[in-house]
């Protein structure tokens, strides 16, 4: 039995060392295999640098160059200037207002400076100075987001509803989930934006959205007239029901000194003028909630931040060939050093 135990205390013991050794063994694999990475990645590095330190003069010398041709270029351009505004389309214009501004920057792009002019109404070599129009999300504030999200799970069922995350609603947003737009114009004359103004604000009107409010205003003026009516019929049972309570004042002014002779008890009706009061407010606040959106949404579009008279002057370095053409520069010797390496060891390659 003795025996026994111990030959299997052995073959637990070399078990535990061919694994221990296995297990070493993958250990030493992988720090061989990341050090002669590493050695790779070291010797690629400084061929890199080597061929950087050979070639430093004809380097310096692209860079040198490079620098003044694009000092030269950002002096001889025209300046780009831009200028801003905020629009909160209405009755589902948003749609028209974007493709509008797509429509416009495709316009520049093509150079068709004879449309440009016909829309904005402003002459050809005006025309001409236009760089690009943008359209963006306008900024919002986290509680607007919680409740376009509320409203946005409100159009789901109970069960798609659930798996909806607010994190996910917003990464999945476009830009025609926004209430509020950002209109960024730019061209080379600094005092054009207000011309442009005119033109984009024209331009987000179109049949459906005219369409759109006509509804709108007819639901609300059906509303407006129902609600007068309603207002007229209340006042009406307001004064026929006072006019009863005066009677009843009266009846038991007439039967007080016959209730005290006999002993009888004159039932007196509970007044409800509480009720009717509180139906005419909410009726005169509904009407006052029409008038409000009539006022309001009295437009297709709003504008809440309008173009500046003059616009700033764009300062943006990629926008500037002193640095580009550096870059360039730089990126295409890179290529030409890479090929020609390449081409040395193709022509020096030996099996």
């Amino acid at each position: 039995m003795n025996k026994e135990q111990n030959q299997d205390n052995k073959v637990e013991e070399i078990d535990l060392i061919v694994f221990l050794n296995y297990f070493g063994n993958i250990i030493k694999g992988v720090i061989k295999a990341l050090s002669s990475v590493i050695k790779e990645l070291y010797a690629v590095f400084i061929s890199i640098f080597k061929v950087f330190f050979i070639n430093l003069k004809l380097i310096l010398l692209v860079l040198v160059c490079s620098i003044a041709i694009g000092f030269v270029l950002d002096r001889n351009k025209d300046n780009v200037y831009y200028s801003e505004m905020f629009v909160t389309p209405h009755f589902d214009s948003k749609y028209e207002l974007v493709s509008n501004i797509k429509y416009f920057k495709s316009l520049v792009q093509v150079k068709d400076y004879e449309e440009l002019s016909s829309r904005f109404d402003i002459s050809y070599d005006e025309a001409k100075t236009l760089v690009d129009f943008e359209i963006e999300k306008g900024p919002e504030s986290e509680n607007e987001q919680i409740t376009a999200f509320n409203v946005f799970l409100k159009s789901l069922d109970s069960v798609t509803r659930t798996k909806i995350q607010f994190e996910d609603y917003l990464e999945n947003r476009n830009i025609y989930n926004s209430n509020i737009f950002l209109i960024r114009a730019k061209s080379n004359k600094y005092n054009i934006f207000t011309k442009l103004q005119k033109g984009l604000v024209t331009s987000i009107d179109n049949d459906f959205s005219k369409l759109q409010k006509r509804i709108r205003d007819s639901v609300l003026t059906i509303e407006k007239k129902s609600l007068n009516q309603s207002l007229k019929e209340i006042t009406k049972l307001k004064e026929t029901y006072l006019q009863v309570l005066e009677k009843e004042s009266n009846k038991e002014t007439i039967t007080s000194s016959l209730s005290n002779t006999f002993g009888l008890q004159v039932e007196k009706t509970a007044t409800k003028e509480d009720v009717f009061v509180s139906k005419e407010i909410d009726i005169y606040n509904k009407l006052s909630n029409i008038e409000k959106q009539l006022v309001l949404n009295n437009s297709v579009a709003d504008i809440q931040g309008a173009f500046k008279e003059k616009g700033l002057l764009e300062n943006k370095w990629f926008t500037k060939f002193k640095f580009l053409i550096p870059i360039m520069s730089l990126v295409l010797l890179f290529f030409i050093f890479s090929f020609y390496t390449f081409y040395k060891y193709t022509l020096n390659y030996k099996k």
